[in-house]
């Protein structure tokens, strides 16, 4: 019953590729003029400090320690937890899970150089993307801000998104499989609008709380449905 519900979910997510990617890219300038630039530097330097000192803080120690701060093995095993997790979601079996810090490319490993590698019971392009716009050390997070932590919260808030921006940026290029897998034009098409709305919403969500980072997410869809009929009105398309 699991694999049937398994495939189907799969079937789903392959058929909604390409029109994701499309509303993605369409929605795009929507998620940056909804997310208030202005207002949200405003909200950073006021009620939003901690957040802050936290995600410099972390930036700092990540330049002057990078072995630290940036080990390659708690990178790859974040990498392969997403994949993980959105495997499970997705109704996969975890079958096979490794990470490394590259010092055992020498193994008998079917997938030798690599730094990790994730076996699932199935896969489809959103498993494979998830590491590059997912946050994925926030999940629990979220659960947390639900309990009304004190503001010194949004300092660790802060140390985790500047982890997830600053590992994203180096791992995502043309090299990376994941990307080969899904395709240039569709990774091109998605990641920035992706990146943009779960960031910003997350932010307002651990600022503000749930109702503005869901108000936020709104706002730029139905900007995006009122562009659209103005589009088709301008033009004289008609669907009757």
């Amino acid at each position: 019953m699991l694999t049937l519900l398994s495939n189907l979910l799969n079937a789903f997510i392959s058929v909604c590729k390409w029109p994701v990617a499309l509303v993605a890219l369409v929605i795009l300038p929507f998620a940056i003029i909804e997310i208030d630039p202005p207002y949200l530097l405003a909200t950073l330097l006021g009620v939003g400090q901690p957040f802050l000192y936290g995600f410099i803080a972390y930036l700092l120690l990540s330049l002057l320690f990078p072995s630290i701060f940036r080990a390659k093995f708690f990178s790859t095993f974040e990498h392969e937890l997403t994949h993980a997790v959105f495997g499970w979601l997705c109704l996969h079996r975890v079958t096979r899970f490794e990470a490394s810090d590259g010092s055992n490319r020498g193994t008998d490993s079917q997938e030798q150089g690599y730094l990790g590698v994730v076996h699932l019971s199935g896969s489809n392009w959103l498993i494979t993307i998830a590491p590059y716009f997912s946050p994925t050390l926030l999940l629990p997070l979220y659960l947390v801000a639900l309990l009304n932590p004190p503001s010194g919260f949004l300092v660790l808030v802060g140390v985790i998104c500047g982890y997830h921006l600053t590992s994203t940026y180096s791992e995502t290029g043309l090299y990376q499989s994941d990307i080969k897998k899904v395709g240039y034009l569709f990774t091109f098409m998605f990641l920035p609008a992706a990146n943009i709305l779960v960031y910003g919403a997350s932010l307002y969500y651990f600022i503000h709380g749930y109702g503005v980072a869901r108000q936020y997410v709104f706002n730029v869809f139905i900007a995006t449905f009122e562009w659209f009929m103005n589009l088709i009105q301008y033009t004289g398309i008609s669907f009757n």
